[in-house]
């Protein structure tokens, strides 16, 4: 009797160490989200200020063993370029008074490596859902903090976002931007 409640304390003890669930949020300190695009003049780019993140990581001798739960959220306002006139037509272009926020939700983990998972989610702008593939690169330093790393190349008019205009349309952005990603997470 002895023995069979050793052995099932022991297991109840290695499968909670091994599926252990852990809450994280993401560090805006150390988190950056970039857009980048072309234009008929020259390239641009605009830097997310007001990036936020919610996710639960299972973790087991220092490895990322499954994602359950992963939400981003960009502010729509929050994206700047350094230039007025730009950041204002970026922000019509995502109608940011109808559509504040850009979100990513996680669907599911197709594929994590050592250094690498792949993900399907829905990725929400101007009010526009689509399910995309995203790929990261992901690190686990000696604090426990989670990074990931990469880039998603989308299109404005898959999301029925108009590629902004200006100088009476002589200057025109071009439908293809590429999202570049780098955030961090830490434990609640």
């Amino acid at each position: 009797m002895k023995l069979s409640l050793f052995i099932i304390i022991g297991g109840l003890l290695v499968s909670s160490t091994v599926n252990a669930q852990t809450n994280y949020t993401l560090t805006q300190e150390k988190s950056e989200i970039t857009i980048k695009g072309t234009s008929s003049l020259h390239d641009w780019e605009s830097n997310a200020e007001t990036i936020s993140g919610l996710a639960t990581f299972q973790i087991s001798d220092g490895s990322l063993n499954a994602v359950d739960k992963l939400n981003l959220t960009v502010e729509v306002k929050s994206i700047k370029s350094g230039k007025g006139i730009m950041d204002s037509k970026t922000h019509d272009a995502f109608d940011a008074k109808k559509n504040p926020l850009i979100t990513f939700e996680l669907g599911e983990v197709t594929s994590i490596t050592a250094d690498s998972i792949f993900t399907k989610g829905v990725l929400t702008m101007a009010g526009v859902n689509n399910t995309i593939d995203l790929v990261g690169a992901y690190s686990i330093d000696e604090n426990g903090t989670l990074s990931f790393s990469g880039s998603e190349k989308l299109k404005m008019t898959d999301y029925k976002m108009k590629p902004p205009k200006a100088m009476l349309g002589t200057l025109k952005t071009g439908d293809d931007v590429e999202v570049v990603f780098s955030v961090a997470f830490q434990t609640n």
